[in-house]
């Protein structure tokens, strides 16, 4: 990965300054689906490991849309560098298992709800929580935005027939956290914990004492587009096209540790990395 990245950064340093060439702004449009990676390397219950925060998966894919303003710089009649401001949200939704969940001798399921059953949950011998993994196993929706800065190589064809080419776009992405939030309950715990909430759990707390963002402020992303892109008049076209961004950093937030002496690291444990596969639409104006 560093090898690409140092290629494309190289080849659009050398290029982009030794020839001159028409430019190009335009605006995008680009929904999106997360088909996010999530890998949970500790599946001990925090019943049984105070630092251990249960078994973490996928609950589902999960939508979200990019707005874009982006300029492209042509180094040939054929090749342009392009980048921009694009904003895109990146949203995840996760289930957190903890071991067996009893309040008080009343069984909860998942998602918190009071099951008569005798719900017995993956029993560790028998080492309850005390009522401490109430709303601490279940799903929760994280909605994130990041603030992408595109370093791409765009290749266009000679005209497939009059005024339509076909395009393709390659190279990374330098993201950087603008937003995040919690959408709905906190049953997988990680926003809880992150914010340093004392509503719930006592291990519900991040291990400095402090309230810090769930999610890591940077993402280094592989961007590929394919499409096609149609002249109406003379400076303005239109394109469409589909696009593959695959994130390769961990999104949780290094400095989320657990509430124990050596204060591990989270993410050291849990990876969450994005995978977005979308469309993407829009038009472009030539300056000159």
């Amino acid at each position: 990965m560093k090898k690409i990245l140092l290629f494309c950064f190289t080849a659009v340093c050398v290029s982009g300054f030794a020839q001159k060439g028409d430019f190009k702004i335009g605006f995008r449009l680009a929904p999106s689906t997360n088909i996010a990676t999530v890998r949970d390397k500790d599946a001990t219950p925090s019943d049984v490991n105070y630092i251990a925060d249960g078994y973490t998966v996928k609950e589902r894919n999960v939508s979200g849309v990019g707005v874009s303003f982006f300029i492209d710089y042509f180094l040939s009649d054929h090749l342009a560098f392009s980048t921009g401001l694009w904003f895109t949200q990146k949203n995840f939704s996760v289930r957190n298992y903890d071991g067996s969940t009893n309040w008080d001798n009343i069984y909860f399921d998942g998602n918190g709800h009071k099951n008569y059953s005798n719900y017995q949950g993956a029993n560790y011998g028998n080492n309850y929580a005390n009522g401490y993994n109430y709303h601490y196993s279940g799903v929760s929706n994280y909605k994130t935005t990041y603030l992408q800065i595109p370093l791409l190589l765009k290749y266009y064809t000679n005209d497939i027939f009059k005024n339509f080419k076909i395009y393709g776009t390659f190279g990374p992405t330098i993201d950087l956290r603008t937003g995040e939030k919690l959408d709905g309950p906190d049953y997988a715990h990680y926003w809880n914990m992150a914010h340093n909430n004392s509503s719930y759990a006592y291990r519900d707390r991040n291990g400095t004492g402090r309230s810090v963002k769930l999610f890591n402020p940077i993402d280094i992303t592989l961007y590929l587009s394919a499409g096609a892109n149609y002249k109406i008049i003379d400076k303005l076209e239109v394109f469409a096209g589909v696009f593959f961004n695959k994130g390769f950093v961990n999104a949780i937030n290094p400095k989320l540790t657990f509430a124990e002496p050596s204060q591990t690291k989270v993410n050291t444990g849990l990876s969450l990395k994005s995978f977005l596969i979308g469309m993407e639409m829009g038009v472009t104006y030539k300056l000159n």
